[in-house]
């Protein structure tokens, strides 16, 4: 009888267990990062979706094989943006959070890496950049007083004209208002 208890246990747990993988399975194929988690020799055991959406290698190719035959971070256990090569050789840039699991002994038992690719925010953000350093030359060539300011009211530029025009020497974006210069409220609409 006592045997009989002990295998109806092991399968109640078992059962419990075939649960929590299968829920865990269902919320890292959902997550809108890319998931991979490595054993203790840098094995990778889980790949999810969006790890093969980003880097072209499906958990077929990824499973078993050594995380830097994939791609390598710069440090283990290491956190931001890393620029690593896909599958089809186009260089994609990665934020990248990294954590070491340990036992409560603190032996290493693996890693888990999460990542999204930020390539087209970074291309976005480069050309924001040069429209606005080409914004500021001309503005800084045009013979007309010109001041932008946000919606606050605080100026983030003020052109060479217009700091001739009012007396500013100099002058650093966002710590002046239009109306500390003009010394009257002044609304933004």
């Amino acid at each position: 009888i006592e045997y009989y208890l002990q295998q109806e246990d092991l399968l109640a747990i078992s059962a419990q267990l075939e649960a929590t993988n299968s829920h865990l399975e269902a919320v890292l194929e959902t997550v809108p990062s890319g998931v991979v988690v490595t054993d203790a020799d840098g094995k990778i055991t889980i790949w999810n979706r969006e790890a093969e959406e980003i880097t072209g290698y499906s958990s077929l190719e990824a499973l078993g094989k050594d995380l830097g035959e994939v791609f390598s971070l710069k440090e283990i256990g290491s956190s931001g943006e890393y620029t690593i090569e896909r599958k089809d050789h186009e260089r994609i840039v990665i934020l990248a959070n990294q954590r070491i699991m340990e036992d409560e002994n603190g032996v290493v038992k693996g890693e888990v890496i999460s990542f999204v690719d930020i390539t087209e925010k970074r291309l976005l953000e480069e050309e924001i950049k040069k429209r606005n350093e080409y914004l500021e030359k001309v503005l800084d060539k045009t013979p007309v007083a010109t001041i932008t300011v946000d919606e606050a009211g605080r100026i983030s530029m003020i052109n060479p004209a217009a700091r001739g025009l009012l007396g500013i020497e100099e002058y650093e974006a966002g710590k002046i208002t239009v109306s500390e210069i003009f010394n009257v409220p002044v609304k933004i609409s």
